[in-house]
Protein backbone atom coordinates (compact mmCIF):
# COMPACT_ATOMS: atom_id res chain seq x y z
CA UNK A 1 0.00 0.00 0.00
CA UNK A 2 1.07 3.54 -0.95
CA UNK A 3 0.55 6.46 0.64
CA UNK A 4 0.17 9.49 -1.41
CA UNK A 5 2.61 11.92 -1.19
CA UNK A 6 2.90 15.54 -2.48
CA UNK A 7 2.72 16.38 -6.37
CA UNK A 8 6.12 17.43 -7.93
CA UNK A 9 7.21 18.26 -11.37
CA UNK A 10 9.45 15.28 -11.36
CA UNK A 11 9.23 11.97 -12.88
CA UNK A 12 11.50 10.43 -9.71
CA UNK A 13 9.68 7.73 -7.58
CA UNK A 14 11.19 5.37 -5.29
CA UNK A 15 10.45 1.95 -4.43
CA UNK A 16 12.31 1.27 -0.85
CA UNK A 17 12.96 -2.49 -0.15
CA UNK A 18 13.66 -3.57 3.62
CA UNK A 19 14.69 -7.10 4.04
CA UNK A 20 14.02 -8.60 7.67
CA UNK A 21 14.80 -11.69 9.52
CA UNK A 22 14.88 -11.64 13.81
CA UNK A 23 14.88 -7.79 14.08
CA UNK A 24 11.23 -6.73 14.23
CA UNK A 25 12.81 -4.34 17.35
CA UNK A 26 15.53 -3.01 14.96
CA UNK A 27 13.11 -2.66 12.36
CA UNK A 28 10.52 -1.21 13.91
CA UNK A 29 13.37 1.87 14.14
CA UNK A 30 14.18 1.87 11.06
CA UNK A 31 10.58 2.62 10.38
CA UNK A 32 10.25 5.42 12.82
CA UNK A 33 13.03 7.08 11.07
CA UNK A 34 11.71 6.22 7.64
CA UNK A 35 8.15 8.26 8.28
CA UNK A 36 8.93 11.79 8.67
CA UNK A 37 11.86 11.42 5.88
CA UNK A 38 8.76 9.95 3.83
CA UNK A 39 6.40 12.99 5.00
CA UNK A 40 8.54 15.67 4.58
CA UNK A 41 9.43 14.34 0.52
CA UNK A 42 7.97 15.93 -2.37
CA UNK A 43 8.42 12.42 -4.12
CA UNK A 44 6.04 9.73 -4.64
CA UNK A 45 7.27 6.32 -2.78
CA UNK A 46 6.05 2.64 -1.84
CA UNK A 47 7.74 0.60 1.00
CA UNK A 48 8.03 -2.95 0.58
CA UNK A 49 8.89 -5.24 3.66
CA UNK A 50 9.95 -8.65 2.98
CA UNK A 51 9.40 -10.50 5.43
CA UNK A 52 11.65 -14.05 5.89
CA UNK A 53 10.77 -14.59 9.57
CA UNK A 54 9.94 -18.13 10.81
CA UNK A 55 6.32 -18.50 10.09
CA UNK A 56 5.77 -19.19 14.30
CA UNK A 57 7.48 -15.54 14.91
CA UNK A 58 5.65 -13.49 12.34
CA UNK A 59 3.99 -10.08 13.35
CA UNK A 60 2.27 -8.61 11.60
CA UNK A 61 2.97 -4.77 10.70
CA UNK A 62 0.82 -1.97 11.48
CA UNK A 63 2.13 1.07 9.67
CA UNK A 64 -0.52 1.60 7.01
CA UNK A 65 1.74 2.87 4.02
CA UNK A 66 3.98 -0.59 4.33
CA UNK A 67 3.52 -3.58 1.90
CA UNK A 68 4.52 -6.36 4.22
CA UNK A 69 5.24 -9.39 2.10
CA UNK A 70 6.30 -12.60 3.87
CA UNK A 71 8.62 -15.12 2.00
CA UNK A 72 9.73 -19.00 3.27
CA UNK A 73 12.81 -19.20 1.36
CA UNK A 74 15.45 -17.19 3.52
CA UNK A 75 18.44 -15.49 1.67
CA UNK A 76 19.03 -11.76 1.25
CA UNK A 77 19.49 -11.45 -2.68
CA UNK A 78 16.42 -13.89 -2.42
CA UNK A 79 14.56 -11.21 -0.69
CA UNK A 80 15.93 -8.34 -2.47
CA UNK A 81 14.61 -9.98 -5.69
CA UNK A 82 11.53 -10.34 -4.87
CA UNK A 83 11.60 -6.80 -3.83
CA UNK A 84 12.48 -6.10 -6.85
CA UNK A 85 9.71 -8.14 -9.06
CA UNK A 86 7.25 -5.81 -6.93
CA UNK A 87 8.34 -2.29 -6.69
CA UNK A 88 6.70 -0.14 -9.09
CA UNK A 89 8.95 2.75 -9.26
CA UNK A 90 11.72 3.38 -11.52
CA UNK A 91 14.21 4.09 -8.54
CA UNK A 92 14.83 0.88 -6.27
CA UNK A 93 16.29 1.49 -2.64
CA UNK A 94 17.57 -0.88 -0.06
CA UNK A 95 17.97 -0.21 3.31
CA UNK A 96 18.98 -3.04 6.40
CA UNK A 97 16.23 -3.91 8.42
CA UNK A 98 18.59 -2.00 11.51
CA UNK A 99 19.40 1.17 9.19
CA UNK A 100 18.35 4.45 10.22
CA UNK A 101 18.06 6.74 7.94
CA UNK A 102 18.24 10.46 8.18
CA UNK A 103 15.66 12.50 8.14
CA UNK A 104 15.59 14.20 4.49
CA UNK A 105 16.80 10.30 3.37
CA UNK A 106 14.04 10.44 0.68
CA UNK A 107 14.90 13.94 -0.62
CA UNK A 108 18.56 13.04 -0.95
CA UNK A 109 17.69 10.23 -3.15
CA UNK A 110 15.40 11.23 -5.57
CA UNK A 111 16.95 14.87 -5.41
CA UNK A 112 20.27 13.14 -6.59
CA UNK A 113 18.45 11.38 -9.82
CA UNK A 114 15.88 14.18 -10.43
CA UNK A 115 19.04 16.57 -10.71
CA UNK A 116 20.72 13.91 -13.23
CA UNK A 117 18.63 14.79 -16.61
CA UNK A 118 21.17 12.91 -18.25
CA UNK A 119 20.91 9.99 -16.62
CA UNK A 120 24.53 9.58 -16.08
CA UNK A 121 24.05 7.79 -12.74
CA UNK A 122 22.25 4.21 -12.15
CA UNK A 123 23.05 3.98 -8.53
CA UNK A 124 24.05 5.93 -5.18
CA UNK A 125 25.35 4.89 -2.35
CA UNK A 126 24.80 6.93 1.52
CA UNK A 127 27.09 7.48 4.05
CA UNK A 128 26.75 4.57 6.47
CA UNK A 129 28.16 5.82 10.02
CA UNK A 130 27.87 3.21 13.13
CA UNK A 131 24.88 3.22 15.58
CA UNK A 132 26.79 1.98 19.27
CA UNK A 133 23.35 2.47 20.95
CA UNK A 134 24.01 -1.34 21.95
CA UNK A 135 26.91 -0.71 23.79
CA UNK A 136 29.92 1.51 23.96
CA UNK A 137 32.44 1.29 20.78
CA UNK A 138 35.49 -0.87 21.34
CA UNK A 139 38.74 0.48 21.84
CA UNK A 140 40.33 -1.85 19.13
CA UNK A 141 37.82 -0.58 16.59
CA UNK A 142 38.85 1.24 13.91
CA UNK A 143 37.56 3.16 10.25
CA UNK A 144 38.64 -0.26 8.70
CA UNK A 145 37.37 -2.61 10.38
CA UNK A 146 34.18 -0.66 10.42
CA UNK A 147 33.95 -0.87 7.16
CA UNK A 148 32.62 -4.69 7.92
CA UNK A 149 30.14 -3.52 9.42
CA UNK A 150 28.70 -2.25 6.39
CA UNK A 151 29.79 1.44 7.65
CA UNK A 152 31.12 4.07 4.87
CA UNK A 153 32.12 7.06 5.12
CA UNK A 154 34.01 8.16 1.34
CA UNK A 155 33.76 11.89 0.84
CA UNK A 156 32.25 15.12 2.57
CA UNK A 157 30.31 15.62 -0.48
CA UNK A 158 28.47 14.16 -3.45
CA UNK A 159 31.13 12.36 -6.21
CA UNK A 160 31.75 9.35 -7.86
CA UNK A 161 32.81 6.59 -6.42
CA UNK A 162 37.03 5.78 -7.21
CA UNK A 163 37.79 1.95 -8.23
CA UNK A 164 38.88 1.23 -4.96
CA UNK A 165 35.71 2.01 -3.38
CA UNK A 166 31.99 0.51 -3.21
CA UNK A 167 28.39 0.82 -1.66
CA UNK A 168 27.02 -1.13 1.26
CA UNK A 169 23.78 -2.66 1.27
CA UNK A 170 22.40 -0.62 4.14
CA UNK A 171 21.73 2.41 2.60
CA UNK A 172 22.05 2.32 -1.82
CA UNK A 173 19.95 2.74 -4.86
CA UNK A 174 19.42 1.60 -7.68
CA UNK A 175 17.64 2.84 -11.07
CA UNK A 176 15.23 0.19 -12.51
CA UNK A 177 17.30 -0.10 -15.65
CA UNK A 178 20.47 -1.82 -13.79
CA UNK A 179 18.17 -5.07 -12.99
CA UNK A 180 17.05 -4.77 -16.55
CA UNK A 181 20.06 -4.58 -18.20
CA UNK A 182 22.83 -6.90 -15.42
CA UNK A 183 20.39 -8.98 -14.12
CA UNK A 184 19.43 -9.03 -10.23
CA UNK A 185 21.45 -9.93 -7.63
CA UNK A 186 23.26 -13.41 -7.14
CA UNK A 187 21.69 -15.59 -4.64
CA UNK A 188 24.63 -17.50 -4.16
CA UNK A 189 26.23 -14.64 -2.66
CA UNK A 190 24.78 -12.13 0.41
CA UNK A 191 23.35 -13.22 4.12
CA UNK A 192 21.30 -16.79 4.55
CA UNK A 193 20.28 -16.54 8.07
CA UNK A 194 22.99 -17.70 10.34
CA UNK A 195 24.48 -20.20 8.19
CA UNK A 196 27.28 -18.35 7.25
CA UNK A 197 28.14 -13.95 6.96
CA UNK A 198 28.32 -14.63 2.66
CA UNK A 199 28.67 -10.86 1.28
CA UNK A 200 29.37 -8.77 -2.09
CA UNK A 201 25.78 -9.24 -3.80
CA UNK A 202 26.01 -5.79 -4.16
CA UNK A 203 30.04 -5.83 -4.87
CA UNK A 204 29.59 -8.11 -8.10
CA UNK A 205 26.43 -6.05 -9.30
CA UNK A 206 28.91 -2.28 -8.52
CA UNK A 207 31.50 -4.48 -11.15
CA UNK A 208 29.21 -4.90 -13.56
CA UNK A 209 27.85 -1.13 -13.61
CA UNK A 210 30.93 0.79 -13.40
CA UNK A 211 32.38 3.00 -11.09
CA UNK A 212 32.12 5.63 -13.08
CA UNK A 213 27.95 5.50 -13.30
CA UNK A 214 27.65 4.99 -9.26
CA UNK A 215 27.37 8.21 -7.02
CA UNK A 216 28.47 8.44 -3.53
CA UNK A 217 26.13 11.00 -1.62
CA UNK A 218 27.23 11.16 1.97
CA UNK A 219 24.24 13.64 2.69
CA UNK A 220 21.87 10.38 1.96
CA UNK A 221 23.17 9.43 5.55
CA UNK A 222 22.08 6.39 7.54
CA UNK A 223 23.31 4.87 10.60
CA UNK A 224 23.61 1.56 11.35
CA UNK A 225 22.82 0.02 14.44
CA UNK A 226 25.60 -2.71 15.44
CA UNK A 227 24.28 -5.70 17.09
CA UNK A 228 25.27 -6.88 20.23
CA UNK A 229 27.83 -10.22 18.81
CA UNK A 230 29.69 -7.57 16.52
CA UNK A 231 30.93 -6.00 19.54
CA UNK A 232 33.55 -9.16 19.79
CA UNK A 233 36.64 -9.85 18.09
CA UNK A 234 35.74 -13.63 17.22
CA UNK A 235 32.43 -11.69 15.12
CA UNK A 236 35.22 -10.26 12.98
CA UNK A 237 37.63 -13.48 12.77
CA UNK A 238 34.24 -15.28 11.14
CA UNK A 239 33.08 -12.15 9.25
CA UNK A 240 36.96 -11.76 7.36
CA UNK A 241 36.69 -15.27 6.76
CA UNK A 242 33.59 -15.30 4.61
CA UNK A 243 34.38 -12.39 3.32
CA UNK A 244 37.68 -14.01 1.73
CA UNK A 245 34.94 -17.06 0.54
CA UNK A 246 32.87 -14.59 -0.91
CA UNK A 247 35.92 -12.44 -3.13
CA UNK A 248 36.68 -16.20 -3.98
CA UNK A 249 32.76 -16.60 -5.80
CA UNK A 250 32.38 -13.17 -6.84
CA UNK A 251 36.62 -12.87 -8.23
CA UNK A 252 36.95 -10.15 -6.65
CA UNK A 253 39.57 -10.97 -4.41
CA UNK A 254 42.32 -8.03 -3.89
CA UNK A 255 45.21 -10.16 -2.49
CA UNK A 256 48.12 -12.27 -4.57
CA UNK A 257 49.47 -15.25 -3.69
CA UNK A 258 52.46 -14.07 -2.88
CA UNK A 259 50.85 -11.14 -0.80
CA UNK A 260 49.04 -13.73 1.21
CA UNK A 261 52.18 -15.41 1.95
CA UNK A 262 53.70 -12.11 3.23
CA UNK A 263 50.32 -11.02 5.42
CA UNK A 264 50.65 -15.00 6.90
CA UNK A 265 54.37 -14.33 7.66
CA UNK A 266 53.78 -11.17 8.99
CA UNK A 267 51.49 -11.89 11.57
CA UNK A 268 52.91 -14.88 12.53
CA UNK A 269 56.12 -13.49 12.69
CA UNK A 270 54.55 -10.75 15.05
CA UNK A 271 52.87 -12.36 17.48
CA UNK A 272 54.47 -14.20 20.70
CA UNK A 273 56.18 -17.84 20.32
CA UNK A 274 53.54 -19.60 21.94
CA UNK A 275 50.81 -17.81 19.19
CA UNK A 276 53.09 -18.85 16.13
CA UNK A 277 50.36 -21.71 15.59
CA UNK A 278 46.81 -21.95 14.90
CA UNK A 279 46.51 -20.78 18.52
CA UNK A 280 46.95 -17.07 16.81
CA UNK A 281 44.21 -17.18 14.83
CA UNK A 282 41.59 -17.49 17.72
CA UNK A 283 43.03 -14.92 20.34
CA UNK A 284 41.68 -11.71 20.95
CA UNK A 285 44.07 -8.31 20.94
CA UNK A 286 43.66 -4.85 22.13
CA UNK A 287 46.37 -3.59 19.95
CA UNK A 288 44.35 -2.19 16.84
CA UNK A 289 47.28 -3.01 14.51
CA UNK A 290 47.45 -7.00 15.72
CA UNK A 291 44.28 -7.03 15.31
CA UNK A 292 44.76 -5.32 11.91
CA UNK A 293 47.17 -8.03 11.16
CA UNK A 294 45.13 -10.82 12.01
CA UNK A 295 42.07 -9.90 10.25
CA UNK A 296 44.89 -9.91 7.04
CA UNK A 297 46.54 -13.06 7.80
CA UNK A 298 42.92 -14.60 8.16
CA UNK A 299 41.93 -14.10 4.51
CA UNK A 300 45.30 -14.65 3.59
CA UNK A 301 45.18 -18.05 4.91
CA UNK A 302 41.80 -18.69 2.62
CA UNK A 303 43.40 -17.36 -0.33
CA UNK A 304 46.34 -19.68 -0.06
CA UNK A 305 44.27 -22.56 0.64
CA UNK A 306 42.53 -21.63 -2.43
CA UNK A 307 45.17 -22.66 -4.41
CA UNK A 308 46.01 -26.11 -2.51
CA UNK A 309 48.82 -24.65 0.11
CA UNK A 310 50.96 -24.43 -2.77
CA UNK A 311 54.85 -25.05 -1.40
CA UNK A 312 56.41 -22.03 -2.42
CA UNK A 313 59.03 -22.53 -5.21
CA UNK A 314 58.25 -26.14 -5.67
CA UNK A 315 59.95 -28.20 -8.54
Amino acid sequence: MRKKAKTVNSTEKLSIIICTLGRYEDLQHCIDALEPSLQNSKYDYEVLVIDQNPIESRRKLHTPYIKQIFQDELGLSVGRNLGISIARFDLIAFLDDDAVPCTDWVEQVCGTFARDAERKFCALGGRVDPDWRHGQRPTWMNESLERYLSCINWSDSPRLISASEYIVGANMVFRRQVFNDYGVFDPSLGRKGDASLLSNEEISLIKKIGHDRIIYNPFAQAYHIIQRPRFKQDWFRKRVYWQAISDLIGNTVWMSLQDARDRLSEFMLSCPAELRTVNGFNVDFHDEKMMSRQMNAIYALVIIGSHGFPVKNRV
